[in-house]
């Protein structure tokens, strides 16, 4: 019976001994478990604060972007009335959407989902860039319109004039069959452009078409300097 008793308080003691222990473990790991929660708690407030303000200056960059493409086209004069208001209107719907995205991203409370933003923010500058080439090709586009118009204007009226005055001027009559001929070819080369500049809808291949119908617009812009040179000869020799 002594020994039945001895058996049960050894087993006692032993039992608070070790129960002790654990409790001890259980509450030192659920503290640590705690701190742990707690600093990765505010690991993560501290990334999603720094992620906001990274968000903030991207978008505030993309904004000050489009700023000063609408500043450039308000002061292109070779645009239409309603090719510029059209773009003008454009820049400023891409402009509010940002300016939206960036409240959103202000109040965002989710590392995950100011990540989310942050991609859909990507994909949607992605649009912007391949419309600011267009926009930038429109403006270029334009302005050979523009010099081609006046020039086959220019051509007439001095062919009328010619004809009107009853000059027969070997010199002037072949300085205006050169200037047509030149303007045959500007027409070429600003049709060979728009159909560049049209083309410019996606990202894989925006830079290549932008880059070739510029180099239409260059070679339009040098047969408009000859053709200037010809109409410039022409009145030379009908005004002498």
């Amino acid at each position: 019976m002594i020994k039945h008793w001895k058996f049960l308080l050894t087993f006692l003691l032993i039992f608070f001994i070790v129960g002790g222990f654990l409790f001890d473990s259980f509450s030192s790991s659920k503290a640590l478990a705690q701190k742990m929660t707690s600093n990765q708690f505010e690991d993560e407030e501290e990334a999603l604060a720094e992620k906001k303000i990274i968000t903030a200056a991207n978008l505030n960059e993309m904004i000050s972007y489009l700023e000063e493409i609408k500043i450039v086209v308000e002061k292109f004069n070779y645009l239409t009335s309603s090719d510029k208001v059209a773009i003008l209107e454009e820049i400023q719907t891409y402009k509010s959407f940002l300016m939206a995205l960036k409240d959103i991203a202000a109040n965002e409370t989710s590392l995950d989902a100011i990540k989310t933003l942050d991609s859909e923010i990507l994909n949607y500058w992605n649009n912007v860039y391949v419309r600011a080439f267009y926009w930038n090709g429109s403006l270029m586009q334009s302005k050979v319109d523009k010099m081609y118009q006046q020039f086959e204007n220019i051509i007439d009226e001095l062919d009328a004039e010619i004809k009107k005055a009853n000059k027969q001027s070997s010199s002037a009559a072949q300085s205006l069959v050169l200037a047509r001929e030149k303007l045959k070819i500007l027409a070429d080369k600003k049709a060979q452009s728009q159909y560049k500049f049209a083309e410019i809808n996606d990202k894989s291949t925006t830079s290549v078409i932008f880059t070739q119908g510029k180099q239409y617009i260059k070679e339009a812009e040098v047969l408009c300097s000859e053709l200037k040179k010809e109409l410039l000869d022409t009145i030379y020799y009908i005004e002498n």
